[in-house]
């Protein structure tokens, strides 16, 4: 099958070092659109961003394998010993897998919203999550408007939900946690600034005080002779 030469062709060195470029490509994108906020934000929540999409990705898989053999389990055309040997596999195939079409979709629409979202000061969580629900529906609509098979050409209501629903998932697990876990970083690095910033501030206002201070200051002056 086409899947299975694509799986073993993207877990070979190659592969897995097209993978590492498609996560790099997009950073020069994330550096340009922050411009000079780039030097307070940094590399980090990129980094944390795709760590939390490929986790969501993990889970996602695990739960579309889990529902697709306890499914065979319960109908009877599969053991329930064979269950947790084939599951991890299919979780690591489907996760690979769906690699082809979540890097794209992370380094086109992702990496720019977040920057957006960044530059503009509207990163809230109210934000992601309306980001994200934009997202699913222009996604969802993109799949439907070409009919896959006729069966999606003649039920075009149920198709819409179909792909609605099951886009779903990827979306909670994946697309959210990645704007979730830049806007974390952001602003822990802000609050640990604003914290640095405040302590550098108390230290310097107890140096004043106390070069100003009279007594110290005739403390100090035999001292000096």
């Amino acid at each position: 099958m086409a899947s299975d030469w694509l799986f073993h062709w993207m877990t070979l060195p190659f592969g897995l070092i097209v993978i590492a470029i498609a996560v790099a490509l997009p950073l020069p994108l994330w550096r340009r659109m922050l411009g000079a906020h780039y030097v307070r934000i940094g590399v980090q929540p990129y980094v944390a961003g795709y760590l939390a999409a490929l986790a969501g990705v993990m889970m996602v898989s695990f739960g579309f394998s889990y529902v697709e053999f306890s499914g065979r389990v319960a109908a009877g055309v599969l053991e329930e010993s064979q269950r947790w040997t084939i599951v991890p596999r299919w979780t690591v195939n489907m996760a690979v897998l769906s690699l082809v079409a979540v890097l794209p979709l992370l380094g086109l629409v992702g990496v720019p919203l977040a920057a957006i979202l960044l530059r503009r000061h509207w990163f809230s969580h109210l934000a992601a999550v309306a980001a994200v629900a934009l997202a699913w529906v222009v996604l969802t609509c993109l799949i439907w408007w070409v009919p896959v098979n006729n069966w999606a050409k003649a039920h075009r209501f149920e198709a819409f939900i179909d792909f609605l629903t099951n886009l779903l998932p990827g979306m909670l697990l994946v697309a959210l946690p990645f704007l979730l876990a830049i806007r974390y970083v952001v602003y822990c690095r802000r609050e640990q600034g604003h914290s640095d910033d405040c302590q550098t501030t108390v230290a310097v206002d107890a140096s004043a005080q106390v070069h100003n201070d009279p007594a110290t200051v005739g403390a100090e002056a035999p001292q000096g002779k």
